[in-house]
């Protein structure tokens, strides 16, 4: 026999104001008042949360003579006998307090949304995982189907990308064919390091703006802007390299730096992904663009147009991190340099 049966007989024995009560009526008035005691603190609790009360709640029961009910009460700040837990008492509010909306970051300079983005960064560490995963796709109507016929217009076209850290990497095509890539590097003041690598060590600023220089442009002439390969490698680096967190955070602030770089507000990508677009423009180059998430520190899509082009190549990154295994490739490219 539970307490609250032991209660429920003890409280009808000591009351001078009721008859003896037969087993059958017994049993029934024990369903009763085990049911609606376990619905009124049930809904006595769900009242406490909203209100954030941490107080103790109790329950005691209680008998009415005449009719035989069987009537719950709730003390230590319930309402008063008889009221609905949801109405108001001398000493309670009339509705429970609504938690405040979180306030979304209102960005109005690329100073504000790269800073927001480098610190997000700092959670992100791909050198824990053997591999950086990325996947990305764009629209490739017209491009050749695996049969060698035109894809119909809309068509969208998708491919993944292992680099790795210490080993080969792996890219599988938009046929579903798997390459082996050699280990990933960047260059750092005409030295060629692995990612695993570079991200032991420490870099200065004037060594990561190494990385992202327009290294090609001595002797030539024909070369965009010196911002122009800036704004573009930074992207290209923090989009599909396994570069630690500092270097990533390096790598934002070159960004933030670079002249032409302007802020386009709040947009949304092609699958539907809110972020804040940037753009690096000029009248003979085209322009560059980019749609940030600053709660990752991660790059949500890009598009580039040339000067006098119609329209613009979109490349949206579908999904982006570390990763602990990649496909076997199935044929393997040369090593490069």
């Amino acid at each position: 026999m539970t307490t609250a049966q032991t209660e429920l007989e003890r409280l009808l024995t000591a009351s001078g104001q009721v008859d003896p009560v037969d087993g059958d009526t017994l049993a029934s008035a024990r369903s009763t008042v085990l049911a609606e005691a376990h619905a009124t603190t049930a809904r006595a609790a769900r009242v406490v949360r909203l209100r954030r009360r941490h107080r103790r709640v109790t329950t005691a029961i209680a008998a009415t003579a005449a009719a035989g009910v069987v009537a719950v009460t709730l003390l230590s700040g319930g309402p008063n006998p008889g009221a609905d837990v949801h109405e108001a008492g001398p000493d309670r509010d009339t509705q429970a307090p609504v938690e405040p909306a979180p306030i979304e970051p209102k960005f109005t300079t690329v100073a504000q949304v790269v800073n927001a983005a480098a610190t997000a960064s700092a959670a992100l560490d791909p050198s824990e995982a053997p591999y950086w995963k990325v996947v990305t796709s764009w629209g490739c109507a017209g491009d050749p189907d695996v049969n060698g016929d035109p894809r119909p217009s809309g068509s969208t076209c998708q491919s993944t990308m292992w680099t790795g850290l210490g080993q080969p990497g792996v890219h599988e095509d938009i046929y579903g064919e798997t390459f082996g890539l050699p280990e990933g590097t960047i260059a750092v003041e005409g030295r060629t390091l692995t990612w695993k690598q570079a991200n032991e060590q420490t870099w200065t600023d004037a060594q990561v703006a190494s990385m992202v220089a327009d290294n090609d442009a001595s002797g030539k002439t024909d070369r965009a802007p010196s911002s122009f390969y800036v704004f573009k490698n930074s992207l290209e680096l923090l989009t599909y390299s396994p570069a630690s967190p500092a270097i990533r955070q390096q790598l934002w602030r070159q960004l933030a730096q670079t002249e032409g770089v302007a802020f386009d507000g709040r947009d949304t990508d092609s699958l539907g992904r809110d972020g804040w677009r940037l753009t690096w423009a000029s009248r003979d180059w085209g322009t560059q663009s980019i749609i940030i998430d600053t709660s990752t520190g991660m790059p949500l899509e890009q598009s580039d147009q040339g000067a006098g082009v119609e329209s613009p190549n979109v490349t949206t990154i579908v999904s982006v991190g570390p990763a602990d295994d990649a496909p076997e490739a199935e044929v393997g490219f040369a090593p490069v340099g």
